[in-house]
C-alpha cells in the first residue's frame, strides 16, 4: 500500500484540514471517578429521611486513628465514648456531611449499623472475642465474621416502617422506632433500673396515646404495666439493623457451643 504525503509548505490548507480530522476522530479518554473504598460503604437499614421525604441509605465512615483514639480515651463514660466514635469517624451520610444533627435524628439501627462499619474499616471484618463453652466449662477466644456472623434486617419502606400503633388494653398508641438521640439517652442512663430505662425509651418513642400528643414523663409511667410491655415487645420485633445479640459458635477447641455475647462495647473493647 503506497503512503502518501502532504508538503504544508505547497499545501498549507489541505494540511490544516487534515490536521484538524485527525484532531476530531481522536477518542476521548473517560475521566476516572474517585470513591470511596467499598470497604467503607454503610449500608443503612433505615435511612436518614431529607426534608424533601427521601431516605438516604447509604454513608460514608472512616477508619480511626491515633487522634481519635486519644479523643476516645478522654471520655468519661462508655456513651461518650461511643458518641465520640460515630461522630469523628462518620464521614458522610448520602451525599451530604455527616453532623451530629443528623447522627441524632438517623434510626439508632443505623447508628449500630455505623458503628459495625467503623469498626470494619478500623480492625478488618473478623473479631476475636471471648464466649463461654458449656462442655468444657471455661472462657473461650473464637473469632466471628462481622459480615455473615452478624445478620441485619433492613426496613422494606424506609419511611413508613418506622411509624406504626398499638392497641392497649384501652388506648391506642402510636409509636415510632426509636431514633440516635433515644439510643443516646439510654446509654447515657445506663445506671437507672430496667424499668426506668423503659421508660426514657418510650418516652422517646411513643409520640401519641389516643390521637392527642405525648407531652411528659408521667404520661408513660401512668400507662398500664402490659401496655409498656406490649409495645417495648412490638418494638423489638420491628427494629431494624444489625441484630446485637448472643451468637453460638464452635469451640475451637472441644466442637461444643461457645456462647458469644456481641454488643458494641465487646466488639469495640470500651
Amino acid at each position: 500500500m503506497t503512503k502518501q504525503t502532504v508538503d504544508a509548505t505547497k499545501n498549507p490548507d489541505l494540511a490544516n484540514k487534515l490536521v484538524g480530522e485527525a484532531l476530531d476522530t481522536k477518542e476521548e479518554q473517560p475521566k476516572a471517578e474517585i470513591t470511596a473504598p467499598l470497604e467503607n460503604i454503610v449500608e443503612l437499614p433505615g435511612g436518614f429521611i431529607t426534608s424533601a421525604g427521601e431516605a438516604l441509605r447509604s454513608a460514608e465512615v472512616r477508619e480511626l486513628n491515633g487522634l481519635d483514639e486519644e479523643a476516645i480515651a478522654r471520655q468519661p463514660n462508655f456513651a461518650k465514648s461511643m458518641n465520640t466514635i460515630l461522630s469523628r469517624a462518620t464521614v458522610k451520610i448520602g451525599d451530604e456531611k455527616a453532623t451530629d444533627s443528623m447522627l441524632d435524628s438517623i434510626l439508632a439501627a443505623d447508628r449500630d449499623a455505623l458503628f459495625l462499619g467503623i469498626l470494619k474499616a478500623t480492625f478488618g471484618s473478623t473479631a476475636v472475642i471471648n464466649g463461654y463453652c458449656e462442655s468444657c466449662k471455661e472462657s473461650k477466644e473464637v473469632e466471628i465474621d462481622l459480615d455473615t456472623d452478624i445478620k441485619t434486617k433492613v426496613l422494606i419502606d424506609p419511611v413508613a416502617d418506622r411509624k406504626f400503633e398499638v392497641q392497649g388494653k384501652k388506648d391506642t398508641y402510636t409509636v415510632v422506632l426509636a431514633s440516635g438521640k433515644a439510643q443516646r439517652a439510654l446509654t447515657e442512663n445506663a445506671d437507672k433500673t430496667l424499668a426506668e430505662l423503659t421508660t426514657i425509651m418510650l418516652e422517646h418513642c411513643i409520640t401519641q396515646i389516643n390521637g392527642k400528643p405525648v407531652i411528659g414523663k408521667h404520661q408513660i409511667q401512668n400507662m398500664p404495666l402490659v401496655d409498656r410491655r406490649k409495645v417495648g415487645d412490638e418494638l423489638a420485633d420491628r427494629t431494624p439493623g444489625p441484630q446485637l445479640d448472643d451468637i453460638e459458635m464452635e469451640c475451637p477447641d472441644c466442637g461444643g457451643k461457645v456462647v458469644v455475647p456481641i454488643n458494641l462495647g465487646t466488639l469495640f473493647r470500651i
